[in-house]
């Protein structure tokens, strides 16, 4: 959502009189731009952690030949509990 100031209006469910409103307003938090490049370390580092890879854009194409293959895994049905 971008900043500034919004109103909702409640207009369903129909209440009697006026229509409940409320105003509020969106500001960025403090800090949130503060930071915007890439922390390429910092990404290369939680991929190993997590025993995965790190990708850019310029590489992404890769991604999903390089995924690993799936296995199956078998879905029990439960029998159903009355309520």
């Amino acid at each position: 959502m971008r900043e500034g100031t919004y109103e909702l209006v409640l207009s369903d469910p129909q209440l009697p009189g006026h229509l409940p409103v409320a105003r509020f307003t969106v500001v960025t938090p403090p800090g949130e731009m503060a930071r915007l490049a890439m922390d390429r370390a910092a990404l290369t580092a939680a991929a190993e952690t997590t025993h995965g890879k790190f990708y850019t854009i310029a590489d992404a194409e890769h991604l999903a030949d390089e995924l690993p293959r799936g296995r199956r895994v078998p879905i029990e049905n439960l029998p159903p509990v009355e309520l």
